[in-house]
């Protein structure tokens, strides 16, 4: 019985937590608890209500739920002229750029009730490329659906001229989103559409209203799908005085009560954006993204057209193998880093060679079988060369000298006459340090490139660079 009554004040308490003082009040109403236990409950739980903001809605609700019920409340008409007197609390007018309202279901100890929470997001183009950042109070699935959001608004984005460089500069944004306090109890997907409001709001640096609220499941399309819990959902919407809501069009026969509300059934992401934001505002915002990724495009590549261009020769690429290929995460901040591609896919992605050597020890043979697998998929040639550095500590500088030494002189009548680029981003720094004085030395006549990771990079396209200094006199 203790632990029944601990559930039920758990229940009151989040639903008040949430701002749903409607549904506080009445799972005490509807509680199997003795009438005693019920008036005491109720008569605090109006104390609290009294020094809450109230829409008028609500302050009718909670009125009709008070004259509907028998024998718990004490004085009725006092109450009710407390309510009355208190002054309704309106939203209106716009939340600053990147704020939407999200409304959702929440189902905790056995009761089920509405909530209409904003969703925050704030976008900074500080060139890392790091695409999003997730807040710390999200679970895994708030996660997930953060995700299929930015790649949903990718994919609507191509309806407004969104062209390749564009995406490459839209990707150096770092997007911050929040969720607050339902981060710890709501796992759901049904916030993904507010979230794409949000983020195309601080995207764009438009506003949206305050009195509008958005639930909506998206797929990596920008497909709405259907969603549950509308009834309790425009129950809340009702009673926090909102006047337009988005729904999927799948959900709009499980609207069974009508409201003063605006109701729009959507299917697709670019329709909301179309009702929301002006179309030249999207295409202003395209275009930017487009001539602005073509502009640091052309100032990045100049003086690098060697790694575009390609001679006569035939061009090949040689680089050793590191635990991050072809796949994995960054050494730094590897909890919270993405898992990406790694530098010698990168590497030939960019340079296009049409033969590759890898170099690879006894740990990392195994990662060059995979990247071997990875570039052939790609290609669909088998051109790439597994070779393997014989070292015993791979620390010792003599050691790894003399090893790498011996497999560029067993390859050297393949190097013959061809245009080789040497990759010094994988492997360990040791063996950065042998190939740069391998280079500085013409023991090895190639050009150096550097594979950066995303979080250096102004885009992906640009992580490949070449490799020249003065200082150590090496490289291009």
């Amino acid at each position: 019985m203790e632990d029944f009554f601990s559930d039920i004040f758990s229940s009151i308490n989040k639903s008040l937590e949430l701002k749903n003082p409607v549904s506080s009040l009445e799972q005490i109403i509807h509680a199997k608890i003795p009438n005693e236990a019920k008036k005491k409950l109720a008569n605090s739980l109006l104390k609290t209500i009294f020094d809450m903001e109230l829409t008028e809605c609500e302050k009718k609700e909670l009125v009709s739920i008070i004259l509907s019920s028998e024998g718990i409340f004490r004085n009725k008409k006092d109450i009710m002229g407390r309510l009355h007197s208190k002054h309704a609390f309106s939203e209106r007018g716009l939340y600053p750029p990147g704020k939407a309202n999200c409304l959702f279901l929440v189902e905790y100890n056995g009761a089920s009730f509405g909530v209409i929470h904003p969703v925050t997001a704030v976008s900074v183009n500080d060139g890392k490329g790091e695409h999003k950042v997730i807040a710390h109070e999200q679970g895994q699935e708030i996660s997930l659906s953060v995700y299929v959001v930015y790649e949903a608004i990718r994919f609507a984005l191509k309806r407004y001229g969104m062209e390749k460089e564009g995406y490459r500069t839209l990707d150096n944004y770092g997007i911050t989103v929040q969720v607050g306090k339902i981060g710890h109890i709501y796992d759901g997907s049904s916030l993904c559409l507010s979230m794409a409001c949000a983020f195309m709001s601080s995207l764009l640096e438009v506003p949206i209203p305050k009195d509008a609220a958005f639930t909506g499941t998206l797929n990596i399309r920008g497909e709405i799908e259907r969603v549950e819990g509308i009834k309790e959902k425009m129950r809340i919407a009702y009673l926090k005085g909102i006047k337009k809501v988005f729904i999927p069009e799948e959900n709009l026969n499980d609207v069974s009560q009508t409201y003063e509300i605006e109701i729009i059934g959507v299917r697709e992401l670019h329709e909301v954006f179309n009702l929301l934001f002006k179309n030249e505002e999207i295409l202003s915002f395209t275009s930017r993204m487009n001539q602005k990724a073509k502009i640091e495009r052309d100032t990045f590549l100049s003086g690098y057209d060697i790694l575009t261009d390609k001679m006569e020769k035939t061009r090949v690429l040689i680089s050793p193998v590191g635990m991050r290929d072809p796949y994995g995460r960054s050494y730094h901040d590897e909890e919270t880093s993405l898992f990406s591609e790694g530098p010698v896919l990168t590497a030939y992605r960019r340079l296009s060679p049409d033969e590759v050597f890898l170099l690879a020890t006894e740990e990392t043979v195994k990662n060059a079988q995979k990247t071997k697998e990875e570039i052939i998929k790609i290609s669909g040639k088998d051109t790439c060369h597994i070779k393997t550095i014989e070292i015993h500590d791979p620390t010792d500088y003599d050691d790894i000298y003399t090893a790498i030494l011996t497999i560029l002189k067993s390859v050297d009548a393949m190097l013959k006459d061809k245009e080789v680029f040497l990759a010094i981003s994988s492997g360990t720094p040791q063996m950065h340090a042998v190939f740069i004085d391998i280079l500085r030395t013409k023991r090895l006549n190639a050009r150096p490139i550097q594979v950066l990771e995303p979080r250096f990079a102004k885009s992906w396209e640009d992580r490949v660079r070449p490799v020249k200094s003065v200082y150590i006199g090496f490289g291009f």
